[in-house]
């Protein structure tokens, strides 16, 4: 009896329960190491980091390009325009176009009339579009536009039509109205640059552009590179020099004011980069 009430008085040893597994080291070790990510996670969060690195950039890249274009459209385009030609571009642009503007026309290959209508009731702005090359003005009037944005104009068009394009937004503009333009140039850009937009297939030397915009019809006042090293543009903004009969100069004073370089001797494209 002495032995049992003793052997009773013993602690018993505690039994493994069935809902969890005895706590041996090993056991603990395998616990703690499932908590870490596996190899294949650590591998794929590896390759995600340049991913991520490369759509930063992208947007970076993207933003600038927006601001820059937003100002020169808030700056040159006179805010009382009647009638706005844009020549190739996106949608983007109508909602940077000042918002008493009368109408935007927009001509390119890729311009889809139902798109951009839609796109122009929700900027505010009448909005207008045709199917066709850039280079196709002849139904538009002479001096019968108060400003001509060229979105990537030049390069949505065959070289050997380019000059022709020109001749045709000299003949549309109103003496003194604006041509602001923004074309992308094969001098300095990144091999990357089509993973911001422009595969520069359709870009220019930038003396070719020069040659382009030499001519009696029209008056650079600005030009300069914009994302030099990345995605290259021509940005500037030029006036239409020659008076026609019976039609007021108007507005190329304003423009004159807003320009800082002035006026220049030929046209020379500065890689100095944007402002």
């Amino acid at each position: 009896a002495r032995d049992a009430s003793i052997h009773a008085m013993q602690p018993r040893a505690a039994r493994p329960s069935r809902s969890s597994p005895p706590h041996s080291p090993q056991s603990q070790r395998i616990t703690l190491c499932s908590a870490l990510p596996s190899a294949d996670v650590l591998i794929g969060l590896g390759a995600c980091v340049p991913v991520l690195g490369l759509v930063g950039w992208k947007l970076t890249n993207y933003s600038s390009m927006e601001v820059i274009m937003a100002r020169m459209l808030g700056s040159f385009v006179p805010p009382s325009a009647r009638m706005v030609l844009m020549l190739g571009g996106t949608t983007r642009e109508l909602f940077y176009m000042p918002k008493k503007v009368g109408q935007v026309t927009v001509i390119g290959p890729e311009a889809t009339p139902g798109l951009y209508q839609q796109a122009g009731v929700n900027a505010g702005i009448p909005t207008a579009a045709r199917k066709q090359p850039c280079y196709e003005l002849s139904a538009i009037p002479d001096a019968s536009i108060d400003a001509v944005v060229c979105v990537r104009g030049l390069a949505l068009t065959p070289a050997a039509k380019r000059s022709q394009m020109l001749t045709e937004v000299s003949r549309v503009l109103k003496p003194g109205a604006p041509f602001i333009f923004f074309e992308p140039l094969t001098d300095g850009a990144s091999p990357l640059r089509v993973l911001v937009g422009t595969s520069g297939i359709d870009a220019m030397d930038a003396s070719d552009l020069e040659d382009l915009l030499d001519r009696p019809a029209l008056e650079v006042l600005q030009v300069d590179v914009a994302q030099q090293g990345v995605d290259p543009h021509a940005i500037g903004v030029a006036t239409r020099t020659k008076k026609a009969p019976g039609l007021p100069t108007g507005g190329r004073d304003e423009l004159e004011d807003r320009v800082r370089e002035g006026k220049q001797k030929g046209v020379k494209i500065q890689g100095r980069g944007f402002q």
